[in-house]
């Protein structure tokens, strides 16, 4: 195991220290406009429903949120419970339609999501 990980945390091999946080945030903002244009080529859209397995901190899981819109809806699980799916991001829009379960099945929205 690397530093970071015990437990549930060794499934991921890069570990869930903050710097792999701060790593897998730049490399979703490097990639976004790529990942925007897969979500439109797998036809995601207005409306469906997405769910994102292995979240990590949810970069992609807020591109879908903006696809399906405000009648869609995004839910995205990851195993680690200390990053929280979209939770370690800060939001960048009001997000009503994405929800993240962590590793117990519980549901939390983003705090954006309350306003």
């Amino acid at each position: 195991m690397t530093q970071g990980q015990t437990g549930l945390d060794a499934i991921y091999a890069m570990g869930y220290t903050e710097d792999e946080l701060h790593r897998l945030t730049d490399q979703g903002q490097l990639y976004a406009s790529s990942t925007r244009a897969l979500l439109v080529e797998a036809g995601i859209g207005p409306g469906m429903r997405v769910l994102d397995v292995g979240c990590g901190p949810g970069d992609v899981s807020l591109l879908a949120a903006e696809r399906v819109g405000p009648a869609g809806e995004v839910v995205s699980v990851d195993t680690n419970g200390r990053w929280g799916c979209l939770f370690a991001m800060p939001p960048l829009v009001e997000l009503n339609n994405v929800a993240a379960l962590s590793q117990t099945g519980s549901q939390r929205r983003p705090a954006a999501a309350h306003h």
